[in-house]
């Protein structure tokens, strides 16, 4: 078994076809934390002259406007709210100017809290959120909106509970750690997955050019499935960790940030407005890390079945992709009550959205969720698995 291990390690690493994948994914780490991370702009930031100007706007309307019984409605609801706004505006910005973080993390959390109330209730086309969400006629922005002064608002009330030392870069997420997690919100799983699947497009198919190699190991057609297996299980880390220069770069730059810092999780109802917990990002990073090991099992052992039946890579690929992108071909906003999709594999290869909650939120619904995937993955992993042994058990029978 042993040194058939190291035979299948061998032909693994001086595969030109392994060598230019991990090589592609060491350059498009560096490209991004040496040049693409750099223009990272959240919406929500810590914008000092942004704060400034509200605070400067709302103090000169205060001290020049009159109240009387002609007065305009709007005139005499900004009248009512802009003091307070004004209160939590000026604490934030004596809490940068004096570099207490945590005192800005606390009013930040206040400021969010009062500004969405205001915002939710649509009482006039001045009063919005972020006109970033606006853009590109977004239909959902108002909702969006709300999301997400709803999500900073317990980010940061969190952050103000950390016996930790804090930084602006922390705020924005830019840390290593919260880039990690930035972009596993993304396209970070899909290009791991992707990865893995190119690494094992072959994963049966490269034996047939070597039979009489194979033949002389004394090992079980189902013992060297499982030695492949593992080896792309090994290649999974292997794949982590050609994404190590691109971490250590952007830490030096931002930070590498702390495992205790909070990430906020969606808790959706059937209206669309839940609310949000938060947990650790070490947390985080542990169920992120567990849900995308099921999933590359789950490839592994879908291409070793349906090496079995067919005879041909591009078919191994084909159907691979179709697991880790296909939720692109049937998603749409909105549409989560009114759909199964959520015992479709491939709607939980978005790790990250699946964690947070984000998912729900996208697709109107309380269906995805970490339980939701676990019994979706395991299942279709168990599937593929038991099929993967009687289609071995049924050729070895047939020899």
């Amino acid at each position: 078994m042993k040194n058939y291990l190291f035979l299948e390690l061998d032909q693994f690493l001086k595969s030109k076809k392994n060598q230019i994948v991990f090589l592609i994914l060491v350059v498009s780490g560096l490209y991004f934390s040496l040049i693409a991370n750099d223009t990272y702009d959240p919406i929500e930031k810590v914008n000092k002259p942004e704060i400034t100007a509200r605070y400067n706007e709302r103090k000169e309307f205060l001290e020049n406007v009159q109240i009387n019984e002609n007065t305009h409605y709007m005139i005499r609801f900004a009248a009512d709210v802009f003091p307070e706004w004004n209160n939590l505006d000026k604490a934030r910005l004596d809490a940068l100017d004096s570099g207490d973080f945590t005192r800005y993390a606390e009013k930040t959390a206040d400021w969010y809290v009062y500004s969405d109330n205001i915002f939710f209730q649509r009482i006039s086309e001045d009063l919005n959120y972020n006109t970033r969400y606006y853009q590109h006629g977004n239909y959902f922005a108002h909702f969006d909106g709300h999301y997400a002064y709803k999500r900073e608002a317990a980010k940061y009330l969190a952050f103000s509970k950390l016996n930790t030392p804090l930084s602006i870069n922390a705020f924005e997420e830019r840390t290593a750690f919260q880039t990690v997690y930035r972009l596993s919100q993304t396209l970070l799983p899909l290009i791991i997955l992707t990865a893995l699947l190119f690494l094992s497009s072959d994963i049966l198919t490269k034996d047939r050019n070597h039979r009489s190699l194979i033949a002389g190991y004394p090992v079980t057609p189902f013992a060297r499935l499982i030695v492949k297996a593992f080896l792309l299980v090994l290649s999974l880390f292997a794949i982590v960790a050609a994404f190590l220069p691109a971490f250590v770069i952007i830490g030096c730059k931002y930070g590498f940030g702390r495992l205790n810092y909070p990430i906020p999780i969606y808790h959706n109802n059937h209206l669309n407005n839940g609310t949000f917990t938060v947990i650790s990002l070490g947390k985080y990073l542990l169920i992120f890390g567990g849900l995308l090991l099921i999933l590359a099992l789950l490839i592994i052992f879908l291409l070793i079945m349906i090496s079995q039946l067919f005879k041909s890579d591009m078919l191994n690929i084909l159907i691979g992709l179709l697991l880790i992108w296909g939720e692109y071909l049937y998603y749409r906003q909105g549409i989560g009550e009114y759909s199964s999709y959520e015992w479709l594999p491939s709607s939980f290869t978005k790790i990250g959205d699946i964690i947070t909650g984000h998912h729900n939120y996208l697709y109107v619904t309380t269906k995805f969720t970490v339980p939701q995937a676990l019994l979706v993955l395991v299942s279709s992993l168990l599937i593929t698995f038991l099929l993967s042994y009687f289609l071995t058990k049924r050729k070895e029978s047939l020899h």
